[in-house]
């Protein structure tokens, strides 16, 4: 399990020295029974900013807060342009603060793909990091593209399954 002082760590092919690796299996089971996937939405230009797109060059913000302990496994992002949806080239970069610790992730901000992967190439967490009950996590994203995005960030991961510890 993670340890107040861990963070994310990039993967060699992105550029830092730590070698790929998905959560440790003992890692995850050590989270106990009754564990369900969930997402965590920290940044989601749609819901979260009125006109539901960051502006080319612009920055923005967004948060979550959850009502459980619950363990982060990998990162997931994605950027659309709305005015061509199947076309690509949208950059942008994030800096994730977790409110608990009161601690940045990391001390500058990382670039999409980085740190960060795609739905086809997630960014594993060597170890599954806790975010606690109530704990929040702030993001800040800076959209590098020369158009106005549809930006999202995804933290999945797990959460107890309430109904399953209930009866």
């Amino acid at each position: 399990m993670s340890q107040p002082g861990d963070v994310p760590q990039r993967i060699s092919y992105r550029g830092w020295e730590t070698p790929f690796a998905l959560p440790n299996q003992h890692d995850l089971d050590s989270l106990g029974p009754n564990m369900l996937p969930f997402a965590f939405v920290p940044f989601d230009s749609v819901d979260m900013i009125p006109g539901g797109v960051v502006p080319a060059g612009g920055t923005s913000y967004g948060s979550c807060t959850q009502e459980d302990d619950c363990w982060i496994t990998h990162l997931v992002g994605s950027i659309i342009n709305p005015q061509e949806p199947g076309a690509g080239g949208g950059s942008f970069t994030a800096q994730v603060y977790d409110s608990d610790r009161q601690k940045l992730w990391t001390p500058q901000p990382f670039l999409f793909g980085n740190l960060m992967g795609t739905a086809r190439r997630p960014f594993f967490f060597r170890k599954p990091y806790l975010l606690p009950l109530n704990a929040e996590l702030k993001c800040s994203i800076v959209n590098l593209s020369t158009f106005d995005a549809q930006i999202q960030v995804v933290a999945w991961g797990l959460r107890k399954d309430i109904w399953k510890a209930v009866s």
